[in-house]
């Protein structure tokens, strides 16, 4: 993190960023900049506010190492609004040859039991990241 960063404690840098992305449209392409495009597809406000603010946090998820990219990534999902969902969620151990992997459940609220699953594989590289 920056000097700065580094001196602001986590539940603080969570309420600010909680109040960005609460922001107007307008004001948060002020902070974000200006729409970024490639190939025809132009990058969500949100995602883009949002990498806008991890650079200047200095979390640095290329080039520092595997340890310390997979710790940035966490501060980032502490720092993050947690979406709105009708939904409840419960946390799973799943068994894999090579040991237990994490996972959640997400069950809309108001749904009869059973119904369908849809199983989602997110690797993101394989590398960083968590449930979270």
């Amino acid at each position: 993190m920056t000097n700065l960063a580094a001196k602001i404690p986590l539940p603080v840098q969570a309420a600010a960023m909680r109040g960005v992305f609460r922001l107007p449209a307008m004001l948060k392409r002020l902070i974000a900049g200006k729409p970024v495009t490639r190939d025809g597809q132009t990058l969500a406000l949100d995602a883009q506010l949002l990498v806008k603010l991890t650079a200047a946090s200095g979390i640095n998820l290329t080039s520092n190492s595997v340890a310390e990219s997979r710790a940035g990534m966490e501060i980032n999902v502490d720092l993050l609004p947690s979406p709105p969902l009708d939904v409840t969620s419960r946390d799973l151990r799943m068994s894999t040859p090579d040991g237990e992997l994490p996972a959640r459940l997400y069950t809309p609220r108001d749904y009869a039991e059973p119904g369908p699953l849809l199983v989602y594989f997110h690797g993101g590289g394989w590398v960083l990241g968590s449930v979270r």
